[in-house]
Formats: structure tokens, C-alpha cells, sequence
């Protein structure tokens, strides 16, 4: 699979859009992007949003990725708005994509013209034509390419089980790594596996990663031991209750159709192509 990030800038604000499509070759599905269509990702945009580029990577290894600078860049078509109104850069139309077997995702669509962002008398959000059609022109082409949703199954599913995670302590090998013990502990992993979480208690565990790769297993009396990236404070935690894992399994639905949710705001980071460095909510060690 590709995963197919595009990257947009407005004024001193940069945001991603990120969709997967069946491939292998990043270079060559690159090549395939059509102007037409990176300039519909945008037209439906404010004039002061542009496309800085689209990033191409293959998720499985060996990894490689291709990143597509148009130029000129695609620019929004909308013309800057009068007056007082919403900020075009954080006001959003959230809109949901929906996947062939019933896979959904939301997906928030920034840097919109002022006008295009309507709301009636008795509180209701909806878009105008002109900002419906270009979203619909844009989805239309990543169906066009095959776009896929992609979403974690979950047991029993795959046939996968869930795991929870007991005796929670820093490793004994490393004190920035994390040692559990599963149960039950079948079906045992390996090193290089990797565990998606959940019920992640974020006050007893805060930045506790949502997947992980498994980097160390140690056997203590018989029991396995699996040790992860991540420094757990004060170096002990009791189990909490509810943390369970499972094996990460990743699937892909091809994308149908789409709706609109409603208008929200969603935060915007630097724009693309600065050279400061971005800040992390936690520093993890190796």
C-alpha cells in the first residue's frame, strides 16, 4: 500500500491530509497524478491556501517514499472574503468518508472561503454549492485512484485475541523501555511485532503510545516479558484496569461515497517547508 499525504499551506499555517491507495511504487504512482486533480484538492480551498506538495510512501518495507513538488503550485480558487467572518484557516467542513464494506473516516477540510461556510438561523451548519461541488469533484478523483480507507481490525476478527497487559515496570535491560507481561499469553510475539493498544489511562500512563513495536523479550520464571519504546514515570505502574493489546492488522476499504458532518475547528501546525523543527509532546528514548 501508498499512503498519500498532501501538505498545504496558508500564510503562517500548514496542514496534512493523509489517504492510502493499493500500490508499490511510490515514483511511478506519482507520475499519475494528474494537475487536474492536484488542482482539486484545492480549488474548493480560500485563494491563500496552496498545495505545497504530496508525499508518496510505501508502508510496508522496505520503506521508501517520493515527494511530488507541483509547480506552480495548486491554489484555491475562492476569492478572499469581506469583512468579518470565520477564520479560513481554522474553520473546517468535517466530512466523512465511507468505505465500501462500512469502514468510516472523518476527515477535516481546512483553509475554506468565508461565504462557503453557512450556518442558518437556528444553529444548523451546511455548505455552500460551490464548496460541495469542489469537494465532491476532489473525493470523485481519489475514487478515480482507488483510495481506500485504511482501519485497524479488531478481534475476533483476523483471528486475533485480546491481551491484557500485567506487571507494567521499567525493563530491567533499559530504563526508557517499558516491560509487561500479557495474559493470556497465547499467541506469543515476536521481536519486530507490532501491538495496538486501548483503554489507555492517560493520567497513570501519560504519552503511552497507541501502537508499539515489540523490541525485547525476556523469560522470567517460564513467562515472557515484552519490553516496548517507552519510558513509564516513576518507573512502576499497576496494571490498570482495562489496557488490552492486540497484534496491529491493518485493512483497507475503497472509499464510495462521502457526507457532510458539520463545521468545526481543528488546529493547525507550521507550514510546510519550515525549517524549525517540531515540538513533542514527550521525548522517548532508545
Amino acid at each position: 500500500m501508498i499512503k498519500l499525504v498532501f501538505f498545504y499551506n496558508q500564510y503562517d499555517a500548514g496542514w496534512s491530509e493523509t489517504y492510502y491507495v493499493a500500490g508499490s511504487d511510490p515514483k511511478l504512482f506519482a507520475g499519475t497524478l494528474t494537475k487536474q486533480f492536484l488542482q482539486n484538492s484545492v480549488a474548493f480551498r480560500s485563494a491563500s491556501t496552496v498545495l505545497k506538495a504530496v508525499r508518496c510512501t510505501r508502508i510496508e518495507p522496505p520503506r521508501f517514499a517520493f515527494l511530488l513538488r507541483p509547480y506552480p503550485s495548486p491554489q484555491g480558487q475562492r476569492a478572499f472574503a469581506s469583512g468579518e467572518g470565520p477564520d479560513v484557516t481554522s474553520t473546517d467542513a468535517v466530512i466523512q468518508l465511507n468505505g465500501q464494506i462500512g469502514a468510516s473516516r472523518r476527515v477535516f477540510m481546512r483553509g475554506l472561503y468565508d461565504a462557503d461556510v453557512q450556518r442558518d438561523s437556528f444553529g444548523v451548519d451546511f455548505m455552500g454549492p460551490i464548496l460541495s461541488k469542489g469537494i465532491n469533484l476532489f473525493v470523485a478523483g481519489l475514487m478515480a485512484y482507488g483510495t481506500t480507507i485504511r482501519y485497524l481490525t479488531r478481534p475476533p476478527g483476523g483471528g486475533l485475541v485480546w491481551q491484557s497487559l500485567f506487571n507494567i515496570a521499567a525493563s530491567d535491560f533499559n530504563p526508557f523501555w517499558t516491560s509487561f507481561i500479557l495474559d493470556p499469553a497465547i499467541p506469543a510475539h515476536a521481536v519486530g511485532d507490532t501491538l495496538s493498544f486501548t483503554n489507555i489511562p492517560s493520567t497513570r500512563l501519560p504519552g503511552f503510545p497507541r501502537t508499539a513495536k515489540i523490541i525485547r523479550i525476556s523469560v522470567d520464571a517460564g513467562i515472557l516479558k515484552y519490553s516496548i519504546n517507552y519510558a513509564l514515570p516513576g518507573g512502576v505502574a499497576p496494571a490498570p484496569r482495562g489496557l488490552r493489546c492486540t497484534t496491529l492488522l491493518p485493512a483497507f476499504d475503497p472509499i464510495i461515497d462521502w457526507q457532510f458532518g458539520r463545521f468545526s475547528e481543528h488546529k493547525t501546525g507550521r507550514p510546510f517547508g519550515s525549517l524549525r523543527g517540531r515540538a513533542k509532546s514527550r521525548s522517548v528514548r532508545a
